[in-house]
């Protein structure tokens, strides 16, 4: 999921590479892979809320797009528009806010929550040792040293803007790690808007990429973009927590991440037709998983919501003694 929703639905990664390059799936699996897994082994281990898991999911994207990519300081020819527009002192800082808004969602939170959806009794258990986690973590720092080494060579910005856009991710960490016991969660007594959660992330990320594609084009201030992406995001979540309720659902969670992964999924299907052979699959794939998980779902709430079997009746003749 972490490498198919943020890599192949969106046509970053051709699908026909996941099938003849095993060194790039290799990668890929130590890059998005060990970042998800890591950060997952953390929120179960420190009880961690979800404000902490997108605040770590986004100092995942700065890592990802900052040093293993450097996509943070590319030019126009490798990022198109946005390697000019918003771009200052050698980074390109709308670029920045949405790519790592991106990982977060995409390439963290969404694989972590449908995979609670589809196995509630595993949520509150860590799946690796301590060892074992410290592993992955030790994975994911090769597998972004490798891409730093081996990809787009000829980006290689300045000390001080790596200095700065490092600085930026640990401060991400160390605000992620200080909120982990925030939660989200609507107050008690709320309805639970399944539908309604299904359209709130299909609007939200259709409005996600139209800002990222039309905005720079749009809107001649790129903080003006900026405030307007920070205030679209935070509207959402304050309108999604609305309809999810107060407490965990794994129903409400596939409605979710139904609406989040809409437009990617049409966006991929429309890659089909234009030359990226096989990703169809993919996106078929997606959304047998969606529709496998909210079966998983629905019949642990139906379970969970059924009646205890009866107690056998007690005896009512005369209890006869020992002896």
């Amino acid at each position: 999921m972490a490498i198919t929703f943020p890599e192949l639905l969106t046509g970053s990664t051709p699908f026909l590479t996941i099938l003849l390059n095993p060194l790039a799936v290799a990668g890929l699996v130590g890059l998005y892979g060990a970042g998800v897994v890591a950060i997952r082994e953390y929120r179960v281990r420190w009880r961690a809320g979800w404000p902490s898991v997108l605040l770590l999911g986004a100092s995942y994207g700065v890592l990802e797009e900052g040093f293993a990519t450097r996509t943070f300081f590319a030019s126009a020819k490798l990022v198109g528009v946005q390697g000019s527009y918003g771009h200052f002192d050698g980074i390109n800082w709308v670029w920045a806010v949405q790519l790592s808004t991106f990982h977060a969602v995409f390439s963290i939170a969404l694989p972590i929550l449908l995979l609670d959806a589809a196995f509630p009794a595993l949520r509150e258990r860590p799946f690796l040792s301590r060892r074992g986690a410290w592993t992955v973590v030790a994975i994911l720092g090769v597998a972004a040293t490798l891409f730093a080494v081996l990809l787009n060579p000829q980006v290689r910005p300045a000390v001080a803007p790596m200095a700065l856009v490092g600085g930026l991710g640990g401060l991400l960490v160390f605000a992620g790690v200080r909120s982990r016991a925030w939660r989200l969660g609507a107050p008690r007594g709320t309805r639970r808007r399944p539908g309604r959660l299904v359209a709130l992330g299909a609007a939200w990320t259709s409005t996600f990429f139209a800002i990222n594609w039309v905005g720079p084009v749009v809107v001649p201030i790129p903080a003006l973009l900026v405030a307007l992406e920070v205030a679209m995001g935070a509207l959402f979540l304050w309108l999604a927590m609305q309809a999810y309720g107060f407490a965990w659902d794994p129903g409400a969670t596939v409605a979710l991440a139904a609406g989040l992964l809409s437009f990617l999924l049409l966006f991929a299907s429309v890659l089909e037709v234009y030359g990226d052979w096989g990703v169809g699959i993919a996106v078929a794939a997606v959304i047998a998983l969606l529709l496998w998980v909210h079966r998983r779902s629905g019949r642990d709430v139906r379970e969970a919501r059924a009646p205890a079997p009866p107690e056998p009746p007690l005896p009512t003749g005369p209890v006869q003694g020992p002896g």
